[in-house]
Formats: structure tokens, sequence, C-alpha cells
């Protein structure tokens, strides 16, 4: 039956609810950015991702939608001038086959603003409702066939252009009016700020996994098996016993990570060398040092095995959070991209500011929900800066 929905919540929420239920996700919208809730969903099931599109006009897209879909074929954007019309759908079509079927059409584009807090509309209507799915389908293969797929080229063109017309989007704007900077915080407006600026839901994942490893890491190394070392490492292996999203703070399939062997030897070298409560620069440069023999690995990937058994310390730094990271510490240039001094000046222009800053060295309260943020105080930064 059909359903009118003009809540901007309940918008979201049904989203989140489709991207979840069904193996197949089409979207055709003018404009899209990374802040959401349902982004965070649909990068969980972006494998279901079918003949999407999404447009360009007047630089509203945020450039870190795009870069997470460069070159991927599933998501293309239309790129066409303003003389032959403005792409404006927004139009989402949820479907497992041609008789359970989903779609929602209206005013909301896939972006923060439209689902958090502008008046939109969106109508949801199925199969029971005398459309036939092929009609609906087709519309999203017409959009698809007249985009074409972002090149890093492409994407660096469009930042250039974006930055000449001094366009910013709604999302933008909001945190750039952001209060004081987060190394500038007492513990107590750290911790608001992260309820206040992070998905409830987002947040208790990224706990659930972290409380998950925490328990790992009490057994000793050589009982940790090489399929839970790869789940720790991010590395995606499917296991139908494990509902745990470890791809949380960086998906390493593509890295020296893959290898649970080289993951087993970098932990060892860590039960070795980071062992203070506060650990210092030159065990960290000595750990790293050490790792560089066996293997030379990214600093993402250091960074991520770090974070994760030590979240209270290390930031896993990756390219979804890396921007957000170098606005807020005001870092000039990337530090991944910096191989030769990468982990110092991981250390000096990230941890290091962390360790000095108020908040780092506090007390909290015993509070269930506060203290398991505390303990991870640190990698949850990754869920603030994450898409900005």
């Amino acid at each position: 039956m059909m359903e009118i929905i003009y809540d901007a919540t309940k918008i979201e929420n049904k989203l989140c609810e489709l991207i979840e239920k069904f193996e197949n996700i089409s979207i055709a919208v003018a404009w899209a950015s990374t802040k959401s809730q349902a982004y965070q969903q649909l990068i969980k099931h972006r494998d279901h991702i079918k003949f999407s599109t999404v447009g360009l006009h007047f630089y509203q897209t945020a450039p870190d939608f795009i870069n997470e879909f460069l070159d991927d074929a599933n998501i293309r954007f239309y790129t066409k001038n303003l003389n032959e019309g403005i792409f404006h759908p927004k139009i989402y079509l949820f479907w497992n086959n041609e008789n359970d079927w989903v779609c929602l059409n209206g005013s909301a584009n896939f972006t923060l603003s439209a689902l958090t807090k502008n008046s939109e509309i969106m109508t949801l209507f199925t199969q029971d409702d005398g459309i036939e799915f092929q009609e609906i389908k087709n519309i999203f293969e017409y959009y698809y066939n007249k985009a074409k797929v972002m090149s890093q080229k492409d994407l660096k063109n469009y930042i250039d252009e974006r930055e000449k017309n001094k366009k910013e989007t709604e999302d933008d704007f909001q945190h750039n009016n952001e209060m004081k900077s987060i190394l500038d915080m007492t513990w107590d407006e750290y911790y608001k700020y992260m309820l206040e600026n992070v998905n409830e839901q987002v947040l208790d994942e990224r706990l659930e996994l972290l409380d998950k490893a925490e328990q790992i890491f009490l057994k000793p190394l050589e009982k940790i098996s090489d399929l839970t070392l790869s789940h720790i490492a991010g590395v995606k292996i499917r296991d139908e016993e494990d509902e745990i999203y470890w791809e949380y703070f960086g998906t390493m399939n593509r890295t020296g990570l893959s290898n649970p062997k080289i993951v087993r030897k970098i932990f060892n070298e860590m039960n070795k060398y980071l062992i203070s409560p506060k650990i210092q620069k030159n065990e960290f440069l000595s750990f790293a040092s050490e790792v560089d023999k066996i293997k030379r690995i990214s600093l993402t990937s250091m960074s991520r095995l770090l974070a994760m058994r030590y979240p209270d310390k290390f930031y896993c730094i990756t390219s979804a959070n890396e921007r957000g990271l170098l606005n807020e510490f005001q870092i000039s240039k990337g530090i991944k991209q910096d191989t030769s001094k990468k982990y110092e000046r991981y250390w000096n222009e990230i941890i290091e500011p962390i360790q000095n800053s108020s908040w780092y060295d506090s007390k909290p309260t015993q509070e269930e929900q506060e203290l398991k943020v505390w303990k991870a105080r640190v990698i949850l930064l990754d869920a603030v800066f994450y898409g900005k």
C-alpha cells in the first residue's frame, strides 16, 4: 500500500531499513553527501548497488562521496552542463525480484541536510500499487546510461571548479559553524560533542566492534586464529557466525594485511615495544622500524592495527577520515603520502597533539556508555571525521 513519509528522520530510517533488507539498490539523486546514517548503511551494503546515478550540478555533491565511488561502475555521475538541463530526480529503488520491491520517490536528496533537518516528503510504493517493476527499473537505467564513471582526474577538476565558484553545501556550513577545536575541549565537552555529532547507531556499532576486539586481545596471541586476526585487520572475509562489521575504521582488503601471518608478526612486535601505560615517541618509532623489516605497509594499515589494539592511544587514518582530521588539526599536507616521514609526522602531528589535549588524560565517570567511549576516545575520532 502506498505510504507518504514527510519527516526527515523517518525518511532516513526508512532508507536504512530498505538498504538493509533488499539485495539490490538503485538510487538516482541530484546531490549526495557522506555524513548521514543512510550513507553508512549504503557503504556497508555497497555490493548491492546497481546502475545508480548522482548529479553534480551547482557543486552540491560532496567530493568525498565522489571519491568513495571513483572508477566504480555501479555509481555513475551526471556531468552534463546547465544548457542541457539540471539532473534533479530523488528516487530510490530496492528489490529482491520483480515481485518483491519498494520504491521511494519525492524531494529528499541523499544528503545529511535532507535526511535530518529539511522539510522533505517522499512517497513509498510497491508491486502492490499496480506499477510494473520494469517500468520503474527503466527510469534508473535511462539516467545511468546518460552518466559517466568518475576518475581521479574528473574528481580533481570537480574540486577545482567547486573552489573557483566558492561553493559549499549546507552540510559544509554545518561543519564550519562548529565551536572550538576538538583538541581544546575538556572531557565533558568532548563526550558531549561525540554524542551530539555521531549518529547513535554508528557509535553503538563501533563500540560493539571495539568491545569484541578487546575480548579477543585478552587471549595470548598464539591462541587467536588467522580468521580472527583478519577481522581485526579489517580484511573482509565472510563469516556467517560473526555479525560484527569489521570494516569500520578502514577496509584493508588490498593491503599487506590480507596475509594473517604478517598481521600476527606485527602484533607480536607491539607486545615487545608498546607496553608503557602512555606510549612514548621513541617506543613507537622503534616499533615502526621493526615492522618495516617485516613488511613495508601503508600508514593506513599500520594505524589500523595500532588503533584496534590500543583504541585509547592511536587513530586509524583512512581516505574517508583524513580530510576532516587534517582540517581540524590544521595539518597542511597529507601525511599518508609522505612516505619518507610518515611515521614521525603521524606521531608529531596527530598522536602528540592528542596526548596533549585536556580530554586525553581525563578521568571519566563510571557511567557505562561514557566509560566505553573513554576507553576508545582516540579511535572514535574516526566517527567524527568520517566523510568530512
